[in-house]
């Protein structure tokens, strides 16, 4: 009996030894799994960490072209371009206005700026100039009686008369004179013109009209010039004069001024064909010419009425072909006399009138 019992005891023995380490032997399969599972993560970690990686490598390389693209354009004279936004794969880009010519009239206005010209929201009539305190009537100095006072001329009265005004519009690629052609910022033969009128000077090609002369800007950079402004050729050919049985064939006219530089080199050359001597008396005499435009040329006492009249010709190309006469102001009278002189004809420092007939 003993031994029945102590052999059950061994078989119970041996039965939860064996419980035992097959249940050490589970744990342990376990174990094994869990290991395999946790290396197949970090393999797949591994493996999006470098993707990602790579993925910023690349962008970070697109982000360093695009700022060096930026950064090339910024310091061109071509229009800035902004990033605005996009996909993986695509992108917007916003161009901005060219810096180059806005710089031009920007710099240009703040230059006049500085040296005290007058800003006007639009063309200065005489209403706005009568605001800014410039008075063109007629004054009067009162006495102690009402019929003691005396009437009193403002002294700028005669310089407004004599003053001539030019529009300077500056477009976006150029300007024009005067509604004349179109001239380019970048041509070298503008620079001198611009340069002048940057320093609040008259440039020479308008300081020989003659008289006062007025710049007036006019801010246009984001128009482009419309092409009415520019004038068609002028005519070249031949005309005849009327009203002879043999009419005498005029000769090939200069072309008609097209714009202020082309006026300013035709009174130059009127000027310098009236063969002025220093030596003697001068005097200086203003045409008003019957388009309304003024002209102003200096001359000896003893030239003639015929020498105005050559003058005005030559000047202005236009009137060759166009007989006229030249009258005073007032008492209006004709100077039929072409062969009277100045002093004779009591024109010193005087005003005549163009007539066409």
């Amino acid at each position: 009996m003993a031994y029945v019992q102590e052999f059950f005891c061994d078989k119970a023995t041996c039965s939860k030894n064996i419980t035992m380490q097959s249940q050490q032997s589970g744990d342990s399969t376990s174990k094994d799994m869990s290991s395999q599972s946790v290396n197949q993560m970090d393999t797949g970690m591994a493996e999006e960490i470098v993707r990602l990686r790579s993925e910023v490598e690349r962008l970070l390389c697109e982000n360093r072209e695009l700022r060096e693209e930026l950064a090339r354009l910024k310091e061109s004279d071509e229009a800035q371009a902004f990033y605005a936004g996009g996909s993986e794969r695509s992108g917007q880009q916003i161009l901005g206005p060219g810096k180059g010519r806005k710089d031009i009239v920007t710099e240009m206005f703040k230059s006049v700026r500085e040296r005290g010209a007058v800003v006007f929201d639009d063309e200065p009539s005489s209403t706005s100039r009568g605001r800014s305190g410039v008075f063109s009537g007629v004054g009067y100095r009162l006495g102690q009686t009402a019929d003691d006072h005396e009437q009193v001329t403002p002294s700028n009265t005669q310089s407004q008369e004599n003053s001539r005004l030019v529009r300077l519009c500056l477009y976006r690629e150029g300007f024009s004179v005067d509604g004349g052609a179109l001239r380019l910022y970048s041509d070298p033969e503008n620079a001198e013109f611009l340069s002048c009128v940057r320093r609040s000077e008259i440039p020479p090609e308008l300081a020989g009209l003659g008289g006062e002369v007025r710049v007036s800007l006019q801010d246009r950079r984001h128009e482009e010039c419309p092409k009415h402004m520019v004038k068609p050729p002028a005519f070249t050919g031949k005309g005849h004069l009327l009203g002879s049985p043999t009419p005498p064939t005029v000769g090939a006219t200069a072309p008609v001024a097209s714009d202020a530089s082309d006026r300013a080199a035709n009174q130059r050359t009127a000027q310098d064909a009236v063969g002025l001597d220093p030596d003697q008396p001068t005097t200086t005499v203003q045409f008003r010419l019957a388009d309304g435009s003024r002209l102003t040329g200096r001359f000896n006492h003893s030239h003639t009425v015929a020498d105005l009249s050559a003058y005005v010709s030559r000047a202005e190309p236009a009137y060759q072909l166009r007989p006229f006469a030249l009258v005073t102001t007032f008492p209006s009278a004709e100077l039929a006399d072409p062969a009277a002189t100045l002093a004779a004809a009591n024109l010193l420092n005087s005003t005549v009138l163009q007539r066409l007939k």
